[in-house]
């Protein structure tokens, strides 16, 4: 019995032995667990939405990523709009541009170096799923690839495949990179070509420096050296925390400042994007429409105005006439001075000034410049006029009252716009719509801009309808008409029912204005069938904004199902005196063969609506608060 309480106690204490010995095991297999993981964590950041970005070095000037690249790729490639755009004429003349012949050329030296043209084809070869780009100098073409990708898959690439015919350099730690000599810029230029794989990251760079560096990244061994370090690429992705197809940063500080970007790449004057600091982009595909968000970080303070109701953008938006191809709803921030500038731009033409600003420096197509956003010139310019400064001088010029011309009646024209900023700001305007179609005519005018404001006053009662009947008379009577005669000019009452209005004609021109009042809502055209259009939409409707998007300040709406009846006939007119002098098929001034088709507008633009010509609307949504501006671009396909 002792005996066999004896082995029950040694088997007890062998039992607890074994236990112990195998909480000590567990407890070392987990501490070496914990110790790995924490290296890996330190050598590389949790993967997130952006994590590429944590691979590229700092200093980029753009950085661009795709959540799938190989079906990115394959859907451009079986894509109509590729079809399309390879065709038009736009394609064409750029093919045979600066920019793209230079491309082309740094291709083909790459090509030479590698024994392969490099293409997207060769990207997708070496990626499995995402991918990231940036680039860091746009004339030397210096960039870096990254792409997760598993061993096999890379290995089986056409870059590893030619390994044996490159350079081999292997680091301290074990790592290594591939790399090749360029004759770049026809041999002015020494570059490299490079690539690696480690840690699942296929890595592709054009200057050794920015390959060291990603390897770094990628290896976990920089200190702040990562993109996703640069206090704008954090600020704008934490706004943009969910990125779709694909999503574009860009240091637009620095753009800004490169000589390439400024003379090849900007489409307009780049000075205009000064007050930019950094945007960040996001695409996404949707059903029936193709959504591109905008976030932009801006230079100094930005003025915070109230945002548009949905109510708000129900209303406004049915007064739109259907013919309208452009309508554009905002939050009128500077009040009775935005108004004004609304309701001349809207009464006259203008030619552009000199550095902008004023009643008429601002851009048709002001909606596209970011930098501009919360301005108060709502004017309808235009980039291309052939009017000179003097067409927007008064007859009663303070020069000509000097010399004994002038008259009371003179400076009271050159005072007009103050007057009608007074008039309209004491009825507290809060709200504004601008509406515009052009109509094309035969003659030397041959185009002429329908155009509509709407302004929503907060305290309609207090509008002094005669004050803003003389200060409008004297505004759109000023440049047209001599000294003393501003006076000749008499409203008088038109239309009839829920379409009564009050016209001025202007016998000069052979047009008139007109305006009405509707409770809270003050309508101005220069067109009284517009106008119609416009009183008899309180009973139109547009459809509600979906649940869940933000509030924005600003809607602007350009309609593309109205190119036959508005841009067409446009470009065409455009063009004509060019067809006239050149014969289809006949040779231009230099002796080269042209056609009408190849003409700017009539040609490159009017391509470039053929390619894009399952578009029917383009929606372009804008919030601003201080220092920064947000935007949406929504592209909408015809519903079924």
């Amino acid at each position: 019995m002792e005996r066999a309480e004896e082995s029950f106690r040694q088997g007890r204490f062998v039992a607890r032995l074994v236990r112990r010995r195998r909480l000590t095991l567990w407890a070392a297999v987990l501490m070496l667990a914990l110790a790995s993981l924490l290296a890996y964590a330190k050598g590389r950041r949790a993967a997130g939405p952006y994590a590429l970005a944590d691979d590229c070095p700092r200093g980029a000037l753009v950085y661009a990523q795709a959540s799938d690249l190989p079906e990115l790729l394959r859907l451009w490639d079986s894509s109509r709009l590729k079809e399309r755009y390879l065709a038009s004429t736009s394609f064409k003349q750029f093919a045979d541009g600066h920019v793209a012949l230079k491309l082309v050329a740094r291709a083909g030296e790459f090509g030479e170096a590698l024994g392969f043209t490099p293409d997207a084809q060769m990207l997708s070869e070496a990626t499995e799923k995402s991918a990231a780009l940036a680039v860091y100098d746009i004339g030397r073409m210096e960039l870096v690839f990254v792409a997760p990708v598993s061993e096999e898959k890379v290995l089986a690439a056409r870059l590893f495949q030619n390994a044996d015919s490159f350079e081999k350099t292997e680091l301290p730690d074990g790592t290594a990179y591939y790399a090749r000599d360029v004759e770049a810029d026809r041999g002015r230029q020494k570059q490299k070509i490079l690539f690696a794989f480690l840690r699942g990251r296929f890595v592709l760079a054009t200057d050794e420096r920015l390959m060291l560096r990603t390897l770094a990244n990628v290896n976990g061994k920089a200190r702040a050296d990562r993109l996703s370090d640069d206090p704008s690429f954090k600020t704008l992705s934490r706004e943009l925390a969910a990125p779709h197809l694909a999503a574009v940063w860009v240091d637009q500080t620095r753009l800004n400042a490169d000589y390439y970007f400024k003379h090849y790449w900007a489409m307009a004057d780049a000075s205009t994007l000064k007050g930019i600091r950094a945007g960040l982009f996001d695409f996404e595909a949707r059903e029936g429409s193709w959504l591109e968000r905008r976030e932009f970080l801006l230079e100094g303070g930005r003025k915070f105005v109230s945002a548009l109701s949905p109510r708000d953008v129900q209303e406004l938006s049915g007064y739109a006439p259907p013919e309208a191809a452009y309508v554009k709803l905002f939050v009128l921030a500077d009040g009775g001075a935005a108004a004004s500038s609304l309701v001349g731009n809207t009464l006259q033409d203008h030619a552009p000034e000199e550095g902008g600003g004023g009643v008429g420096g601002g851009r048709l197509h002001e909606d596209f410049d970011p930098a501009s956003g919360g301005a108060t010139d709502y004017s309808w310019g235009s980039d291309y006029s052939y009017l000179d400064g003097d067409y927007d001088e008064a007859i009663d010029d303070t020069s000509d009252s000097e010399e004994g011309g002038g008259s009371q009646e003179g400076d009271e024209t050159d005072t007009a716009a103050a007057r009608l900023e007074q008039v309209l700001g004491a009825a507290r305007p809060s709200l504004g719509e601008a509406a515009q179609s052009p109509v094309v005519n035969d003659g030397p005018l041959f185009v002429e801009f329908r155009r509509l404001a709407v302004l929503r006053l907060d305290d309609p009662g207090r509008l002094d309808v005669r004050a803003f009947e003389e200060s409008v008379a004297s505004l759109a009577a000023g440049p047209l008409t001599a000294a003393g005669t501003v006076g000749a000019l008499r409203w008088s009452d038109a239309g009839e029912g829920e379409r009564r209005r009050r016209e001025l004609e202007l016998p000069m021109l052979g047009r008139r204005l007109c305006y009405a009042l509707r409770g809270r809502d003050l309508f101005v055209s220069n067109d009284g069938a517009f106008l119609d259009s416009a009183l008899a939409g309180s009973v139109r409707g547009v459809r509600r904004r979906a649940a869940g998007r933000e509030e924005y300040d600003e809607l602007t709406v350009i309609r593309l199902d109205r190119r036959a009846e508005t841009f067409d006939g446009v470009f065409s007119k455009l063009d004509e005196r060019r067809a006239r002098g050149n014969p289809a098929g006949g040779p231009d001034e230099s002796g080269a063969r042209n056609t009408t088709s190849e003409a700017f507008f009539s040609g490159n633009v009017s391509s470039l609506l053929d390619a894009a010509s399952p578009v029917s609307r383009i929606e372009i949504r804008r919030r601003s608060t201080p220092g920064r501006l947000r935007e949406e671009v929504e592209m909408s396909a015809p519903g079924p």
